[in-house]
């Protein structure tokens, strides 16, 4: 679907976009965008229960490309594996409204940067959203993005400022923001690059299998005026109980540590075995 200018478009729901491809430029367009959709300055509704899934680009948006205008996407959508070399496995959005419904989920989407999303100034609005695996990252770039309810990312969060535009990269968090680690292995970088481009009254978890691997986990970068509690839940939705800096919560074989590196002002939470330890213990 391509939606030019002052076009509107809306689909009703359960649309279902599966292995649709922008591979090559035709007749002066740049049709290497937007592998199932390209809105460029338009109006477009997405019904409920939308899927986009394995759609390919070979330059930005793998499903959907969206500039300028406005963009809505109705509850439950999902998004599996839906690839671009460059920008935006699943999204690229380049200016202008985008608001994603409640429960969507990205599933093993992937790009060079930002696997599930690529947002590039204008504004970005998430509810109630899942990024499952490592590869579904998002990379804001000079853009606005919002988080409202549940966000639980598996995957790495980059701000950016976009110095060419003078705009800078602000992620705001008015729900929670909860990394889930329980499908990650200790990395060195962090995995939101920038606290100092997050604003919000939302709040932090962090969630954590029965059995995580030991090892440092690298949160938060950039953040030498944290001082938030971070909510910890075990992957089955078990409330473990909360953590402040420097404090240190035991749960059955497992012993987590929230910490900053005072020389890189890394936040990070360090799991270590304890076979001994009583759940909820919490010390420090």
């Amino acid at each position: 679907i391509y939606n030019f200018s002052s076009g509107s478009v809306s689909i009703g729901n359960k649309a279902m976009f599966s292995r649709n491809i922008a591979s090559r430029k035709l007749y002066g367009h740049n049709d290497t965008i937007g592998g199932a959709i390209y809105n460029f300055g338009g109006m477009m509704t997405i019904g409920s229960s939308a899927a986009f899934v394995q759609n390919s680009a070979a330059s930005a948006g793998g499903a959907i490309y969206h500039h300028a205008g406005m963009m809505t996407i109705g509850d439950n959508a999902d998004f599996y594996g839906n690839t671009v070399v460059s920008k935006g496995g699943a999204i690229c959005t380049n200016s202008g409204y985008t608001v994603i419904g409640n429960n969507a989920v990205f599933a093993g989407n992937s790009a060079a940067k930002g696997g599930a999303i690529y947002h590039s100034g204008g504004y970005l609005e998430l509810h109630d959203c899942r990024f499952v695996t490592e590869s579904d990252t998002i990379y804001n770039f000079g853009g606005k993005i919002v988080l409202n309810g549940h966000a639980i990312t598996a995957a790495d969060i980059t701000i950016k400022d976009n110095l060419g535009w003078d705009e800078d990269g602000e992620l705001v968090n008015n729900g929670i923001l909860d990394f889930n680690i329980s499908v990650r292995q200790p990395r060195l970088l962090a995995m939101l690059n920038d606290w100092t481009k997050v604003s919000g009254d939302g709040s932090y978890a962090v969630t954590v299998s029965a059995d995580q691997t030991a090892g440092e986990y690298k949160l938060i970068g950039n953040a030498a005026d944290f001082d938030k509690t971070i909510t910890v839940r075990r992957s089955d939705g078990l409330a473990l109980g909360t953590l402040s800096l420097n404090q240190t919560l035991k749960s059955g074989s497992l012993s987590l540590t929230l910490t900053r590196n005072e020389a890189t002002n890394t936040i990070s939470l360090t799991v270590e075995s304890n076979p001994l330890a009583v759940k909820g213990d919490l010390t420090g």
